[in-house]
């Protein structure tokens, strides 16, 4: 359909054209035998123009982003088409119009063909599309060849951010689009080849070796989909940057990176400014246990960036230099930062260091996280998740803390290991502590799932597997995990502890729970790897104290919006009976009795079940 539109408004366009350079050359008067010899030579100069315009593909544009390339097109087409018009009217019959008029009549053939066909980058996307084209002949062959995914806005300035910079050595040679009325359209040169299913077949045709993702709104679904679709092939990935770089019109060539496994979250990804939070935090005083630690350094740089004046408490010397290293590089931060060598489990030293700061606020995230570890290591984990928080809150709330923020897991939701059961026992003591004996200390706690970047995350483990050749190890082929960026999570416990205005506990919405063997494929295919054929895949097993699903309710919670995205508070009514608090107390008699600490765990938590 579109085909013949094109050939009518054409042909039309061409006989105007003609008819007007010959109403000029005549000033608005053609004489009667003129006409005649016009008429007779339309068909050889609409015919000879309809055949070139079809020989270099002007009816296959995307007329809503024609640039240089298409207007080249279109000067060689026309160029050609009054040849063959010149040969069809001098050679194949007796004299023909005017030379005139023939003169002239490709000047106006290129101004009313170009008009419609340039004018509709200023006018909505309002346009007919073709449906089939094939690839044009002047596309180079040198440099790397470039798919760019996504034929929108953001599609186009990457092509055109590319070629401003030749240097790169890029050769963008198609567009990928689920838009199905975008298939065959031509812009600026390059051919929209289909949707994600030909990303294979368009990859191994035109020998690309690398596919840019320009969709600022896909969501991590899309991108894992778009990946799993190139697992047969090698190629790598880039993005160009978010939906506001795109409305700014910033689309650098320097920022279009890598595509991180971070981008392959199945949840929209929040904007971190820690400037909403400055009012609250700005000049205050505020202690971070495990400053050392992935989340707990990660609060140590917003809270800075907050303008907040922050304590680092960690038992890792070596954690603790490399942190105050690096914040105390940060302009005027070396007068707002103070670094102390602590063990949470020493409580005269906890004390000490509280007498001494004076802090308003409290983020503790000090633990022993690793799960399989941690089944290994009872009593460290007893002592360091349950007695090291007891020795913090005590300890917080007699210096006269306002607020406390316990860190903890969705490993505490029916836990099947001994991490998440301390972590638990330790929700339940911080509660009771606060509403019998906590004086003014406001107590908050926050559950969210895996973070991406922590030490010992899964995404870590493959990225080092793969650097390595392989191969990756997965423990089931059906264990799904919940992730979040360590910056969201952090930014999102330091928006919930402002929230708290009682002692409550909050969750973080994680999104859409990720299979861990498809991340593990994604993350081999990111590499321009192919799973299983250059990377082999091995199954290790379950390992002690995990599941195949994570959650974050327990029986007899509810969730209620926080009123901030993505926060929500869990409302329970419970206490804790005498004998919780007796079997806590006989806790630091018994780590050096594993299978007491084990019995005393399954007390302290009914709902804790061993795997």
């Amino acid at each position: 359909m579109r085909r013949l539109t094109m050939l009518l408004v054409d042909s039309l366009g061409i006989i105007s054209a003609l008819f007007l350079a010959a109403s000029v050359r005549f000033d608005g008067d053609i004489p009667r035998d003129e006409l005649q010899l016009i008429l007779y030579a339309l068909p050889g100069v609409v015919v000879g123009k309809l055949v070139a315009l079809h020989l270099f593909n002007c009816h296959r544009w995307s007329f809503r982003y024609a640039g240089p390339t298409e207007l080249r097109w279109l000067l060689s087409a026309i160029s050609l088409g009054t040849l063959l018009g010149w040969a069809a009217t001098y050679l194949a019959g007796p004299s023909g119009a005017s030379r005139g008029s023939l003169l002239l009549e490709p000047l106006f053939t290129l101004f009313i063909l170009g008009s419609y066909r340039f004018g509709f980058r200023v006018l909505p996307d309002r346009i007919l599309f073709p449906k089939t084209g094939r690839r044009p002949r002047s596309i180079s062959e040198s440099g790397r060849n470039i798919i760019i995914i996504g034929a929108g806005d953001a599609g186009v300035m990457t092509l055109r951010e590319i070629r401003k910079h030749p240097q790169s050595d890029m050769n963008v040679v198609g567009f990928i689009d689920d838009n199905a009325s975008k298939k065959g359209l031509w812009i600026d040169g390059v051919r929209v080849i289909g949707g994600r299913e030909e990303i294979p077949a368009a990859v191994a045709a035109l020998k690309a070796e690398e596919l840019i993702i320009a969709i600022p709104s896909a969501s991590g679904e899309t991108v894992r989909e778009m990946i799993a679709a190139c697992r047969e092939v090698k190629t790598r990935f880039r993005v160009v940057p978010g939906l506001l770089s795109i409305i700014k019109g910033d689309v650098d060539f320097e920022r279009i990176r890598e595509l991180k496994p971070e981008d392959l979250l199945g949840r929209e990804m929040i904007e971190i400014d820690p400037g909403q939070f400055r009012k609250e935090m700005s000049g205050r005083k505020v202690l971070v246990t495990g400053a050392g630690g992935s989340i707990g350094s990660e609060l140590c740089r917003q809270l800075l960036d907050a303008d907040a004046r922050i304590v680092l408490v960690d038992l890792s010397e070596t954690a603790i230099y490399m942190i105050t290293q690096e914040l105390g590089g940060r302009e005027g931060a070396s007068g707002r930062m103070r670094a102390y060598i602590a063990d949470v489990r020493r409580a005269d030293r906890i004390r000490e260091i509280m007498d001494r700061e004076k802090p308003e606020i409290v983020f503790h995230a000090a633990a022993f996280k690793h799960v399989p570890l941690m089944e290994e290591n009872v009593s460290e984990a007893v002592s360091v998740n349950i007695i090291g928080t007891r020795n913090v809150a005590e300890a917080a709330a007699a210096s006269g803390v306002s607020r406390f923020v316990f860190i903890s897991t969705d490993k505490a939701v029916r836990p099947a290991s001994v991490m998440g059961a301390t972590k638990r026992a330790a929700e339940k003591w911080l509660f009771a502590m606060a509403r019998h004996h906590g004086g003014g200390m406001l107590v908050s706690a926050v559950r969210f799932g895996n973070v991406f970047g922590s030490s010992g995350s899964a995404p870590l483990l493959f990225r080092r597997q793969i650097e390595s050749g392989g191969p990756v190890t997965v423990t089931h082929p059906h264990v799904v995990r919940f992730f979040m960026t360590v910056q969201e999570a952090v930014f999102l416990v330091i928006q919930a502890s402002i929230l708290a205005k009682r002692h409550e506990l909050f969750v973080l919405e994680m999104g859409q729970p990720i299979r861990i063997l498809d991340l593990a494929k994604n993350m081999i295919t990111l590499a321009g790897l192919r799973p299983e054929l250059d990377i082999p895949i091995h199954f290790t097993g379950l390992r002690p104290g995990e599941k195949l699903f994570e959650e974050v309710l327990t029986e007899g919670e509810n969730v209620a919006p926080a009123g901030v995205e993505k926060v929500f508070r869990i409302t329970r009514d419970e206490d804790v009976s005498a004998d919780f608090t007796a079997e806590l107390d006989s806790l630091g008699g018994k780590l050096f009795d594993e299978a007491g600490l084990r019995t005393a765990l399954k007390k302290l938590v009914p709902e804790y079940a061993p795997q």
